[in-house]
C-alpha cells in the first residue's frame, strides 16, 4: 500500500520562508497525523538548499528538493510542469498552496492539469471519515463559514496567510531530503521575471507588514479615519482596522484585522478605538509590540498591549502625528518609525 502524503509547496523569497509556507506546515501537520501518513514539503528554486534544513524544525518529515536555474524565480509553466510531473508519480492526498498572488496563479493551472479539484480559499484542512480531504472558508464577507469537500483522490487547496499562525517544533527534527532533477528548457517557460518594484508599505498585506495601524468603532467616522491613515503614512506603516470598521465601510475586508481577518505578527501594533473583542485579539496577539489607545480604561485589549494611552484619540493622534513629523523632519526623513 502506497504512503499517504500531505504536501505543502514552499514559498520563498530572498533566500527566505515566507510566513505562509510555516503556516501551511502547521495546518499540514495536523492532516498528516489524522492520515498516518507523511508530511511533505515541495522546494521549488536555485540555490535553495540552506531552506530545506529549516523545514523540519517547523513539522515536515520530508523534503522534495528540485533546483534549476529556470526555476529561480516563479513562473507558471516551470513550476506547474515540475509539480505536475511529481504529483502524477507520487499521488499525495492533497497539496496546500498559499493564496498569495503567486498561488492563485499556480494552484488553478495545476488543478486543471491534474484533473483535481480546488478548495480555494481555506482557513482550515480537515480530513473527514471517509478519507477525503474538506476545506472551510469564509463567505459572505466572513459572516458566515461553508464547508466544502474534495470529491477525487487527490486535490488542490490554497490557504489565507494570517489565519493559522506558526507553531515551531519544540525538537530540531531533521527532514529527509529528496533531490529531484527537473528536465526544464529554457524555451518552455513563455514568461520571466524583468525587475521588482519596492511595494509602498500602505499597500503591504497586513500579514507581511512591519508596522500596522488599526482603529475601531472609537475612531468615529469616515472623516475621523483619516487620522489613521495619516499616522500610517508619517510612520511608515500599514492601514488596519476592527470588524467594526469594515463593516462601517471605513477600511476594507483585505486591511480588517482578527480571526475571521488577517491574523498579524508585526513589529508594531497601535490600535486606536478598538476596545478588543476576542477575535481581534486573537488576530494580533504575535505582535512584539502593542500601544493601545482608548477612552474605556477597562477595555479589554489594555490587558495584551504593552503600552497603554486612556484617552480622546482625537486629540491624541493629531499631536502625535505632529511630534512624529517634526521628529522627522530634524532628522531629514520627513517621517519616522518607532
Amino acid at each position: 500500500m502506497a504512503e499517504k502524503e500531505i504536501w505543502i509547496v514552499a514559498e520563498h523569497r530572498g533566500g527566505e520562508l515566507r510566513e505562509i509556507t510555516l503556516e501551511m506546515l502547521r495546518e499540514g501537520r495536523k492532516l498528516a497525523d489524522k492520515a498516518a501518513g507523511k508530511l511533505c514539503t515541495v522546494l521549488l528554486g536555485h540555490n535553495v538548499q540552506n531552506m530545506a534544513s529549516i523545514l523540519g524544525q517547523y513539522g515536515t518529515d520530508r523534503v522534495y528538493l528540485a533546483e534549476h536555474p529556470n526555476l529561480e524565480q516563479y513562473s507558471t509553466d516551470g513550476y506547474a510542469a515540475v509539480l505536475t510531473e511529481l504529483i502524477q508519480s507520487h499521488e499525495p492526498l492533497v497539496i496546500m498552496i498559499g493564496e498569495t498572488p503567486y498561488g492563485k496563479d499556480l494552484a488553478p493551472c495545476l488543478a486543471a492539469r491534474t484533473k483535481a479539484g480546488l478548495l480555494a480559499g481555506c482557513v482550515m484542512l480537515k480530513m473527514n471519515d471517509k478519507g477525503a480531504i474538506e476545506g472551510t472558508r469564509p463567505a459572505y464577507t466572513g459572516k458566515v463559514y461553508s464547508t466544502v469537500s474534495s470529491l477525487g483522490k487527490f486535490c488542490v487547496a490554497t490557504i489565507r496567510p494570517g489565519v493559522i499562525g506558526v507553531d515551531k517544533s519544540k525538537a530540531s527534527l531533521s527532514a529527509e531530503i529528496v533531490e529531484i532533477q527537473p528536465n526544464l528548457e529554457s524555451q518552455s517557460i513563455r514568461t520571466k521575471v524583468v525587475g521588482f518594484i519596492k511595494a509602498d508599505p500602505s499597500s503591504v498585506d497586513l500579514t507581511e507588514a512591519e508596522i500596522i495601524v488599526s482603529g475601531g468603532r472609537g475612531v468615529g467616522s469616515s472623516q475621523q479615519w483619516q487620522l489613521i491613515e495619516k499616522l500610517a503614512q508619517v510612520i511608515g506603516g500599514s492601514v488596519g482596522g476592527s470588524r467594526v470598521a469594515m463593516d462601517a465601510g471605513w477600511t476594507s475586508r483585505e486591511r480588517m484585522v482578527g480571526q475571521t481577518g488577517r491574523t498579524v505578527a508585526p513589529r508594531c501594533y497601535i490600535a486606536s478605538g478598538i476596545s478588543g473583542a476576542s477575535a481581534h485579539l486573537n488576530g494580533i496577539k504575535d505582535s512584539k509590540l502593542i500601544i493601545a489607545i482608548n477612552q474605556d480604561r477597562t477595555a479589554p485589549i489594555f490587558k495584551m498591549a504593552d503600552m497603554g494611552v486612556v484617552g480622546d484619540l482625537q486629540q491624541i493622534l493629531p499631536c502625535l502625528i505632529k511630534q512624529l513629523q517634526e521628529t522627522g523632519e530634524q532628522a531629514g526623513t520627513g517621517g519616522t518609525k518607532p
